[in-house]
């Protein structure tokens, strides 16, 4: 598929299994393996699109088992998921020091068997969550979703944004809130997007 938005600016990513540090910057670095610990609050937060992206095809990867991981939040996301990766277990502090970001996750291209919990301190313009928001890697559906031990820490619903015709979680938080009209909003987009791409009108960058 064609990209139709530049590179994102990531603290930590892992793609294909492979873990990296500052890419789309002149700082990336490609790691050996997982960084211990994992260092997911720096003071320039903001400067982030997202804190930790999980991508193309990774897996089995399970985070915060014995404690709940630090992750701040970035401009776009503290996490994204994207381009089928898979069987990812995370417990996280997510927005971990508070603010505002376009969404505190993103979950989107196909990822499968997702599972999150932990407490939620950050706030999501758009939403919490954002189910199968559009992705330029996949246009599968996500699936197997799980975010049963999920809490926000102000005692206040989640809010989840369910971005396609489709698009469904398997497991809800005990409080949460689907917003309708964001949800028709996203489905809308994504549809009207994903024809401007076929018809060659957006995108044309690998």
């Amino acid at each position: 598929m064609s990209r139709t938005s530049k590179a994102d600016y990531n603290r930590l990513s892992v793609s294909n299994n492979i873990w990296g540090r500052d890419f789309a910057s002149p700082q990336a670095e490609t790691l050996d393996h997982m960084p211990e610990p994992l260092e997911l609050t720096p003071d320039n937060a903001k400067d982030y699109d997202t804190l930790l992206k999980i991508c193309d095809n990774s897996h089995d990867i399970w985070l915060g088992q014995r404690e709940l991981i630090q992750i701040a939040q970035g401009r776009e996301n503290a996490v994204d998921l994207n381009n089928r990766a898979h069987n990812i277990t995370l417990s996280a502090a997510f927005g971990v020091g508070g603010g505002v970001g376009d969404n505190v996750c993103t979950i989107k291209g196909g990822c499968s068997q997702i599972r999150l919990s932990g407490i939620i301190f950050s706030t999501g313009n758009n939403a919490d969550i954002v189910l199968d928001a559009y992705s330029d890697q996949s246009s599968d559906l996500v699936s197997g979703v799980l975010l049963g031990g999920l809490v926000r820490a102000d005692g206040q619903p989640i809010t989840i944004i369910l971005g396609r015709f489709g698009s469904k979680i398997d497991g809800y938080p005990a409080s949460y809130k689907v917003l309708f009209w964001k949800s028709l909003g996203y489905k809308c987009y994504w549809c009207l997007k994903r024809a401007a791409v076929k018809l060659g009108l957006m995108g044309g960058k690998k």
